[in-house]
């Protein structure tokens, strides 16, 4: 679990300098899921945490509890060490980071409608406090909506129908029964939906029985595919549902936890991973990096662990190479390799 909080970490970081946009347009889905980090919830509030968002500038998560306004708030570092807790002030459904105007918000509960939440200056924590910027307007009472932020409207799941609805004034856009699914709608996390924005793959929803996501084509509402989750992921029928910072997020048992369900071009690539090995590890002076096969131009960068880089060199197309490490301090360091437009990413401990 370290090393995927450190590899996942470093992918954090690639979203502070890449345009939403970008990332979105060279997407794809993979037929298996990698899990990532996990999020453990505080104390108080409940089993239906709803929704998760990003703040890609404080490199924080946000995790809010349907139920109660006095429910908590929960925000969490890049690496899904808790850092506050709050009462949100807000009975939350959905909640995602709004990029337009960089602020944390969500849909409420029946009535309650958009809520923008306020955070402190400096720190950037939830203050309990924040604006409802409209009225409700949804297609249930329980629904929990994502932000579709390419087309800036508000999107909602319900009884096999897909809702749209604008954010400059929460109008209903329009609805779409989605096609083709592979399962009955009862199949279906009921109340909860994600927006990916992978190019026809943009919607998702959850097949909790079969732990799968379904993709829908927001074009047509023709389902598209899906990924599968590991066995070991919640099967919730309600509720638990989110994605934020590129990766669909599950909630059970006092846990968030993430998966990488679409392979970006800054996502790190399992195929390459499986294919570098590093040696010797630990090390003292000389790293030697090599991999099975040819290694398209590219670069490998030593970083420590809060992603600084301390030592980068570029090479074309090589089975192997070496990095002098001896002057560095003792300690855990990251070794990232770029090939082509893959990434891959190892940890290595360095000795005095």
């Amino acid at each position: 679990m370290k090393l995927k909080t450190f590899t996942h970490a470093f992918f954090a970081l690639f979203m502070l300098v890449l345009s939403v946009a970008e990332l979105r347009a060279q997407c794809s889905i993979l037929p298996n899921a990698f899990e990532y980090i996990s999020l453990r919830q505080s104390i108080s509030g409940t089993n239906n945490r709803s929704g998760l968002a990003y703040n890609p500038a404080k490199q924080y998560y946000y995790s809010v509890n349907a139920g109660s306004s006095g429910y908590p708030i929960d925000t969490y570092n890049a690496s899904g060490v808790l850092l506050d807790s709050t009462a949100s002030g807000f009975d939350y459904r959905g909640a995602w980071w709004n990029p337009s105007i960089n602020v944390l918000e969500g849909n409420g509960f029946s009535t309650g409608g958009i809520f923008i939440q306020t955070l402190a200056a400096g720190t950037a924590f939830p203050t309990g406090t924040g604006t409802t910027t409209f009225t409700a307007n949804q297609p249930d009472a329980q629904s929990v909506g994502d932000l579709d932020y390419n087309s800036n409207e508000i999107i909602y799941y319900n009884d096999g129908f897909i809702y749209r609805y604008s954010r400059v004034d929460n109008g209903l856009l329009g609805s779409f029964l989605i096609l083709n699914l592979p399962v009955a709608k009862s199949a279906l996390n009921s109340n909860s939906v994600v927006y990916t924005g992978c190019p026809q793959h943009e919607i998702g929803v959850y097949d909790y029985g079969n732990q799968r996501l379904l993709f829908i084509d927001k074009a047509n509402g023709q389902y598209n595919g899906f990924c599968q989750l590991p066995a070991t992921a919640p099967q919730r029928s309600s509720f638990g549902m989110s994605y934020a910072n590129n990766l669909l997020w599950l909630f059970d048992n006092n846990l968030w936890t993430g998966y990488q369900v679409a392979n970006l071009n800054t996502a790190i690539d399992p195929t390459l991973a499986d294919q570098l090995r590093v040696s010797p590890n630990p090390v003292r002076d000389i790293l030697h990096i090599s991999a099975d096969a040819a290694l398209l131009p590219g670069s490998v960068t030593l970083m420590n662990l809060q992603g600084q880089e301390l030592i980068s060199q570029s090479f074309n197309q090589v089975n192997s190479l070496d990095i002098d490490v001896a002057t560095l301090p003792a300690g855990a360091y990251l070794v990232r390799v770029v090939s082509g437009e893959s990434i891959a990413m190892k940890k290595v401990l360095k000795l005095n």
